[in-house]
């Protein structure tokens, strides 16, 4: 592995948007599946692993997609607090993003509902929401639908934008592991090395 990184702090932000651009692009990435953490109604985190679907560097944005059915959409929409972890085994590599969420939903879902995949989209057709008790767990597996109703399951689509105001990054490294943090201040990254 290039480990130009290793000692630079700037290097080692661009590692980490680099990172979360191949996880988004690139479905084995090991940075692909990452946890979401949000504050349940009762103050207590609530973690769950979804898939990284977008980002914009300039914008700091990182984009996954829930069921508006969901605790998760209720939890961020009542409190946006959020905490985004992304771990590559291979490269032993972690990035910690926090921030504030916001879910979006109808025509400004429309977009990331276009360019989701059949496949994906299977899963916003469930006859309720995620969580719901079922007597009999077949109840939930994917109906085959007709193509005039590709967009079975769209009222139930929606998009958690987070927009990142700090990385906490960490390389596990045998030579000595590195841990660094980048806050966003004054319309900049402003980063420090930390004790891993």
């Amino acid at each position: 592995m290039d480990e130009h990184f290793y000692n630079d702090l700037d290097a080692t932000l661009e590692q980490v948007w680099q990172r979360l651009g191949r996880g988004v692009a690139d479905r084995r990435s090991g940075m692909h599946t990452v946890q979401l953490a949000s504050l349940g109604p009762d103050g207590t985190p609530r973690v769950r692993t979804v898939v990284l679907r977008g980002m914009d560097r300039g914008a700091r944005l990182l984009r996954v997609h829930t069921d508006r059915r969901s605790a998760k959409f209720a939890q961020i929409a009542e409190r946006p607090a959020v905490e985004i972890c992304a771990y590559d085994p291979r490269a032993k590599i972690q990035i910690r993003a926090r921030g504030l969420a916001e879910v979006v939903t109808a025509d400004g879902a429309e977009p990331a509902w276009a360019a989701t995949g059949s496949g994906s989209r299977v899963c916003y057709r469930a006859p309720a929401g995620p969580g719901t008790p079922l007597a009999d767990p077949a109840a939930a597996d994917p109906q085959p639908t007709a193509p005039a109703h590709a967009d079975a399951g769209r009222e139930h689509f929606s998009v958690v934008l987070t927009t990142v105001a700090r990385f906490d990054w960490l390389y596990l490294a045998a030579r000595g592991h590195r841990r660094a943090c980048f806050e966003w201040r004054e319309g900049g990254w402003q980063g420090t090395w930390l004790v891993p």
